[in-house]
């Protein structure tokens, strides 16, 4: 089987090489999770100096946080995984 996925792809009418059509899938997804990340630690921080905080709430902020980083570096990961040459 050969690994050589960039030599081995045909273009595909209309959207570029494959390559490129995966690119661009990629940099959306990135900026996704960047701006999701960028809300909830917003509205997290807003929500902690705003209102009277519980330890649900902070173990619920928490949650959410470390989930968000978890998957940021799931695709961090998974996209410089792919792109060694």
């Amino acid at each position: 089987m050969d690994t050589n996925f960039n030599k081995n792809t045909k273009d595909i009418p209309g959207s570029g090489s494959v390559p490129e059509a995966q690119e661009k899938v990629r940099g959306k997804l990135a900026i996704g999770l960047l701006v999701l990340f960028a809300a909830v630690l917003l509205l997290s921080i807003v929500y902690t100096l705003w209102g009277n905080i519980t330890s649900e709430k902070s173990d619920l902020i928490k949650y959410l946080v470390s989930g968000l980083i978890g998957m940021m570096g799931v695709v961090i990961g998974f996209y410089y995984g792919q792109n060694t040459k």
